[in-house]
């Protein structure tokens, strides 16, 4: 006579074990998804901010105008001979990764 187990429950067990892994790739990918909105925004409002400069408007507000509402916190703007780079804080999304400063810069 053979006895079968029923393998249901380990199953189970082993599905549960899966969920915190997946989480964490679920909000890795949303990270990055972040970061890429973040330093497309920061792109735009570099090339904003020069375009501002190219016709004597103030730099600081059309930079500041292309922006997102949540991105003009941290945002640094560093202007270098014929490249103004925008700096803005991805919003942070993993555990322990906190906000990341994202650059983008834009040449004349």
């Amino acid at each position: 006579m053979v006895i079968r187990r029923r393998s249901s429950g380990q199953a189970a067990v082993e599905f549960l074990a899966l969920i915190p892994a997946v989480a964490l790739l679920v909000l890795i990918l949303l990270q990055a998804v972040l970061l890429a909105g973040a330093w497309f925004s920061a792109s735009a409002a570099a090339r904003a901010g020069l375009r501002a400069d190219d016709v004597g408007a103030p730099v600081d507000e059309a930079v500041r105008a292309a922006l997102p509402d949540g991105l003009e916190r941290g945002l640094r703007i560093t202007r270098r001979d014929d490249a103004l780079t925008v700096t803005v804080r991805s919003p942070g999304v993993v555990p322990g990764i906190g906000r990341i400063d994202v650059a983008a810069a834009a040449h004349q």
